[in-house]
C-alpha cells in the first residue's frame, strides 16, 4: 500500500466510534502530514470474521493474526525489531487477498 487509508468521516477523537453504517476516523497531525486512525471494530466494520476485507481498498483485507505473526516473525529473524520500516528502506511488505 502506497498511501494511508485515510477514508471515512473525521470525528472527534472525544467520540466514540461507533456501528452507523458511516466510516468514521480519527486524524491526526502526525510528522509532515495527516495520518488517519481507527478502531479495530470500525476497520473490521463490526465484523469478527478473520482475514475479512473490512474498510480496505480492493484486493487487500485486514490481516489475520497468523499473518501479523508472520510479520512479525520475519521482522524478529532478522534482526529489525524495533527499527521502523524508514529505517530499512529495502524491506516492503504487502499482503493483498
Amino acid at each position: 500500500m502506497a498511501a494511508n487509508l485515510d477514508f471515512g468521516l473525521q470525528i472527534s477523537d472525544l467520540t466514540q466510534q461507533r456501528d452507523n453504517c458511516i466510516n468514521e476516523k480519527y486524524q491526526s497531525a502526525v510528522g509532515s502530514g495527516q495520518s488517519a486512525f481507527y478502531q479495530w471494530d470500525e476497520m473490521m466494520q463490526y465484523d469478527d470474521t478473520p482475514g475479512i476485507k473490512g474498510m480496505c481498498p480492493p484486493a487487500w483485507h485486514v490481516p489475520t493474526e497468523a499473518e501479523w505473526n508472520t510479520l512479525f516473525a520475519v521482522y524478529t529473524n532478522n534482526g529489525f525489531a524495533g527499527f521502523t520500516t524508514e529505517v530499512i528502506p529495502v524491506i516492503q511488505v504487502s499482503m493483498p487477498c
